[in-house]
């Protein structure tokens, strides 16, 4: 099987490219860290 791929020139998204927590919601900040956690580990 043979893949193949084109990188395009332009940029087609600006978006986070991590998770993004609204400030003040710390319970939610913790669960957003608690599945960063187990999914790189």
């Amino acid at each position: 099987m043979i893949l193949r791929s084109t990188i395009l020139p332009e940029i087609i998204s600006k978006e986070p490219l991590g998770p993004a927590v609204r400030q003040g919601d710390d319970q939610w900040a913790d669960i957003v860290r608690w599945i960063e956690r187990i999914d790189h580990s």
